[in-house]
């Protein structure tokens, strides 16, 4: 028997793009970009694009030379999301109510894409999580994955279903000067200058790199630093309101958005599930952005370099010049008259130009 429109791998590809994702609070962080090279290898070059003026030279004179801006390279081999499609064989004998004829599985169906793009999109929210606070969610065997004096510019990927008590380690390239591990006075006291160490923080980057960092990261708990500062009621006070407030009605997925002192803040809960498989022992769920970590960055993605680079798929049937999501089919040794479905993907994140972020290890740490 012929299998049903609704099994065909472009359908299924289709109804995975128009579901909705879970609240990832980068989803708009990243733009996609295909991998320049086949295989698994994720590589990038980290550029140092500094604030310059080009020199004055002669009308005749020979030209100044420009240092190129790349500083180095990060290379690692790019994570592999891949899962099947739970669908029983006898989907296939469901009818709609009253029907004879038509099939009743595309809820079925539609559901087991839904929870599975909800799991990949999970996995890709903690990928982008690590690259944009330096680190700070580690797996490694015995240390949770959200110790923020760990964050030195260094994230761990464990590809093992056991946990590695040496993970793979990826260097990001960045600097010390953009993560700060401490503060000059704590933001749980609320006559801290917040608003100074922000600036201090775009000086920084700002010098480095010549772009001026707009946006700021942070969880909730720690958010409620700045609404009980004292200069939060003064700004307000002193531009009658205006100064401060939502930007558009509840932000975005898995966020909100509050514009103060000339940033942008978005501030989310998002969390994600411990594996204890391939992660440290822990319980529950853990937040994204840790307490305590606030991450400052442009606005722009393309200014920031961020990125989130898709491979080659591993399927055989795949074209080599693939990249992105890919629906594969197993005929093998399955049910003659359902084959087992699933989804892949392979890359991971890239942050080019991470002189334009800053990181605050731990904003109550003095």
């Amino acid at each position: 028997m012929a299998l049903p429109a609704e099994l065909a791998p472009q359908i299924i590809t289709t109804v995975y793009e128009q579901m909705g994702n879970f609240a990832n609070p980068f989803a708009d962080l990243f733009n996609a970009m295909p991998n320049r090279i086949l295989g698994p290898k994720v590589t990038y070059d980290v550029v140092e694009f500094n604030q310059s003026m080009s020199a004055l030279v002669s009308r005749y004179g020979p030209a100044s030379r420009a240092k190129a801006p790349v500083r180095t390279i990060v290379t690692y081999e790019g994570m592999s999301l891949k899962e099947a499609l739970q669908l029983p064989p006898e989907v296939l004998d469901i009818r709609r109510a009253g029907s004879l004829s038509e099939g009743g599985f595309q809820q079925e169906v539609n559901r087991a894409v839904r929870q599975l793009r909800l799991n990949y999109d999970r996995r890709k929210a903690w990928m982008q999580a690590q690259w944009l606070t330096f680190g700070a969610l580690l797996s490694t065997v015995g240390v949770v994955p959200t110790t923020a004096a760990n964050i030195d510019g260094t994230v761990c990927l464990d590809y093992e279903t056991v946990s590695d008590a040496t993970p793979v380690r990826v260097t990001l390239g960045i600097t010390a000067a953009h993560s700060d591990a401490s503060v000059a006075a704590s933001w749980a006291t609320s006559t801290t200058d917040i608003e100074g160490d922000l600036n201090t923080a775009a000086a920084v980057v700002e010098a480095a790199s010549g772009v001026t960092p707009r946006l700021v990261l942070m969880n909730r708990q720690t958010w409620r630093y700045i609404m009980i500062n004292d200069l939060l009621e003064q700004s307000i006070k002193f531009a009658d309101g205006r100064a401060f407030g939502t930007l558009r009605t509840g932000g975005g997925p898995g966020y909100d958005e509050y514009s103060l002192w000339g940033y942008r803040f978005r501030v989310t809960n998002a969390t994600f599930p411990i594996r204890a498989e391939s992660m440290a022992s822990a319980a529950g769920t853990q937040y994204l952005i840790p307490n305590n970590v606030v991450v400052m960055m442009p606005e722009d993605n393309d200014t920031g370099g961020r990125y989130m680079i898709e491979c080659n798929p591993s399927d055989a049937n795949a074209p080599s010049e693939h990249r992105g999501l890919w629906t594969w089919v197993d005929t093998g040794a399955e049910h003659p008259h359902l084959p087992t479905y699933g989804l892949e993907w392979h890359g991971g994140p890239a942050l080019m130009n991470p002189d334009t972020n800053y990181v605050f290890r731990n904003v109550t740490q003095t």
